[in-house]
Parts: C-alpha cells; sequence; structure tokens
C-alpha cells in the first residue's frame, strides 16, 4: 500500500495517494515511514503544519531498525523548519542528517551557514572572471 499511495503522489494524484497511506496507517500505525511519507504529500498539499506533525510522528517511532526513515524525517523536518524561517531547528536537523550522510543535509548546512555562503559567493565572482 506504501509504495502505491508514493507511486499515486509521484504521478499527481495527491488525494488518492493520501487516501491509501491513510487507510496503511490504520493497518500500521507504528511504521515511521508511512507518516514521513504521508508528510511528503501534506507538503505537496501546502498542509505544513500535518506535514511537521507526521514528520515529528515518524521520527519518535523509528529505532535502530528505521535509520534511513529517521535520516529522511530529520531532512524533511529541516526542510519545514527552513520554510517557516526557524533556522536554528532546522540546522540542528541537517546536522543529524549530515551525520548520517546525508548530501542534501549537508548542502543545506553549507546553505544555512552565512560564512561558507559568502565564501561561495566570493568563489563563484573569481570563477565567472577567470571565464
Amino acid at each position: 500500500m506504501e509504495l502505491e499511495a508514493i507511486r499515486l503522489a509521484e504521478t499527481g494524484d495527491l488525494a488518492r495517494g493520501l487516501e491509501i497511506i491513510n487507510k496503511a496507517i490504520e493497518i500500521a500505525p507504528a511504521r515511521p515511514s508511512l507518516y514521513n511519507n504521508r508528510a511528503h504529500i501534506y507538503q505537496f498539499l501546502r498542509k505544513f503544519d500535518a506535514a511537521l506533525e507526521d514528520v515529528q510522528k515518524a521520527i519518535s517511532l523509528c529505532s535502530d531498525d528505521h535509520k534511513k526513515t529517521l535520516c529522511l524525517a530529520h531532512c524533511q523536518r529541516g526542510v519545514l523548519y527552513r520554510r517557516s524561517g526557524k533556522l536554528d531547528e532546522a540546522k540542528a536537523d541537517f546536522e543529524v542528517t549530515a551525520r548520517m550522510g546525508n548530501q542534501f543535509g549537508k548542502s543545506q548546512l553549507v546553505e544555512l551557514n552565512p560564512y561558507a555562503a559568502l565564501c561561495n559567493q566570493m568563489l563563484k565572482q573569481v570563477m565567472d572572471t577567470l571565464k
């Protein structure tokens, strides 16, 4: 069911994807990936508060057996926090994902670091003048 919901959401049928993932949650309410994936659907539907609730739930349900889901949920929560201007919280989540080896989390940390951003901007200017 979970994969079907993801497939439907990826093809734009968000309502049907949400319906199916809700049924999956009824069947397996302790499965963290279901909440993380429903949070993605909520983001596409621009229901950011619901997405944040689901990501929090996914994180709370994760154990050592769910490292991938834990990493993805922290990444998604970081995006939600960044979107809402909670940059310290976003940075904390991206630090967790970076320590887990997530490249997106690492890149977000660089973007959130004002010194790194300034350095990247200066490097880009130098490279542009050398062309």
